[in-house]
């Protein structure tokens, strides 16, 4: 009989071991993450403003941070990350594609920080706020409550919302399997990582109900095996959506990306997550 996977959050809640966070980068340039950061630029286009300044708490190596701030020339980002080595990768990516695309340069700031420490920034200081892959590191539902309660204070009434994060696996028979199936060629120290993680994560119901607990209101979500989304479009001037954008990246990738990148845009547009929809909203 399967048995049920309990929540266990992390022990070691920063990841600054050198040779993990180099994997962790890999993987946001060329492996699984890309069609994740991929797809959710497509749903920041989508929901944020054309102009305006966001947060992004926990940016982690800041490819995804990079490439949803190419596409909106006029916003500003503020991005934080916990390790300090993240955010030696995330300043050396920016420096990269900074020579690349010089407005870039002006538009990003990397800095390490704390999600429980959101109480440094000013009531209604944002008009966009990005968390993702980032709450399951909380050790418990209240103090992702709090973290929640804390966005709500520091975006604007108008602001826009995007939150993304893993989810659960239900018994302990479906971790074992993830692993065998998709971790067995990771350096042993990020595979612990990652499966540490999905242990941390909340299931979708758990997630969900945890956003509804806190003062954000009027969001949308959308829950699928990958992972949930929780968002929040802006109420205004917002930036311009190209359903063909990421789509012409994949001719620098490999098709196994690209299949992934299309195999979640379905799974989400199944449970209600259509883009164009939403970008006309």
């Amino acid at each position: 009989m399967p048995r049920k996977l309990k929540r266990v959050s992390e022990k070691n809640l920063i990841m600054d071991d050198i040779k993990s966070v180099s994997f962790y980068d890999l993987e946001g340039f060329q492996g699984f993450l890309r069609p994740i950061y991929l797809f959710g630029a497509d749903i920041i286009t989508a929901i944020f403003p054309k102009v305006g300044v966001c947060l992004d708490i926990g940016c982690g190596s800041g490819q995804f941070t990079i490439e949803y701030t190419t596409r909106i020339p006029l916003l500003k980002v503020i991005a934080f990350d916990l390790s300090p080595q993240m955010i030696k990768f995330a300043k050396k990516n920016f420096k990269k594609n900074s020579l690349l695309q010089p407005n870039l340069a002006k538009q990003i700031k990397f800095e390490v920080g704390d999600m429980l420490d959101l109480e440094r920034f000013k009531d209604q200081s944002f008009d966009a706020i990005i968390c993702s892959y980032t709450l399951h590191h909380s050790k418990t539902k209240a103090e992702v409550i709090y973290i929640l309660n804390q966005v709500k204070r520091i975006l604007k009434s108008e602001g826009a919302l995007y939150i993304y994060d893993l989810i659960r696996p239900e018994t302990i028979e479906d971790l074992k399997l993830i692993e065998e199936k998709f971790l067995n060629d990771y350096p042993s120290i990020f595979r612990i990582d990652t499966v540490n993680s999905l242990r941390a994560s909340f299931n979708a119901k758990e997630l969900i109900k945890i956003a509804q607990q806190s003062k954000l209101k009027n969001l949308d979500q959308f829950a699928t095996s990958r992972g949930v989304i929780i968002l929040k479009p802006y109420e205004g001037q917002r930036a311009k959506y190209e359903t063909s954008k990421s789509l012409k990246e994949f001719t620098n990738y490999s098709k196994s990306i690209k299949d992934r990148y299309v195999i979640g845009l379905k799974m989400f547009k199944e449970v209600g997550l259509d883009l164009n929809k939403l970008s006309k909203r």
